[in-house]
Order: C-alpha cells, then structure tokens, then sequence
C-alpha cells in the first residue's frame, strides 16, 4: 500500500490467488481507518491520458490469480481518519460475493516503493 504525501488517499496493491474450481468475485475492500474503499481500474486513452474508474467487482477466474498494481487495478482508500505509516500494517477484510471474507494484513510502503518489504 502507498499512502500520498497528504496521507489523505492511498492506493492499495496485491495479488489474490484462487486455487478453487469455480470463480469468485471481489466486491470490496474495508478497512477501519478509511471512510471510502473503492475497486479501481487505471486506464489510458488513445491519446495518453491516463484516468480512474470504479469498478463494481474484480473476477477471478478458477485457478488463476489477478494482481492489483500500480497503473492497473488497485483499491483506493480516501478520507483517511488515522494516519498511515510506513513500516506498519494495515488490516483489511476482502469482501467476496457469497459472503466468503478474507482478512489480510497490508504491509503500508512509502509511496515511491517499488514491492513489498523484505
């Protein structure tokens, strides 16, 4: 996760595996220091401008991973209530369709960071 210099917004990375035979669906992201988590989806126009959209969930496949990066999919947090620090965790519930939460704890990286921490 990179916190921006007004460690108001961050953008949230990672990479969910799914080892099962069917789908699932990530419909959400919550976090206890965040007022809005949102999917989002960075894309690039013919033209080279790059903007956001939300995206209501990410699929991914059976057996298959998808990876939240930087200039692709990734979470955003807005409205930080609690400062985020570098070095910390962020605990996260991964929310899928069906009801099947996941809670995970997001290394917090400063925001020039290139992967995780050793």
């Amino acid at each position: 996760m990179d916190p921006t210099p007004d460690n108001r917004t961050a953008a949230v990375y990672f990479t969910i595996s799914n080892p099962d035979q069917t789908r699932i669906d990530l419909i959400g992201v919550r976090t206890d220091r965040a007022s809005i988590e949102t999917l989002h989806k960075t894309e690039t126009d013919a033209q080279g401008a790059t903007r956001m959209s939300a995206s209501p969930n990410l699929r991914i496949e059976a057996g298959e991973s998808l990876v939240l990066a930087p200039c692709g999919l990734h979470v955003m947090l807005l409205d930080l209530e609690i400062p985020l620090v570098e070095g910390e965790t962020l605990p996260s519930r991964l929310k899928f369709y069906g009801g099947n939460d996941l809670t995970v704890d997001v290394p917090i990286l400063a925001p020039d960071a290139t992967g995780p921490m050793p």
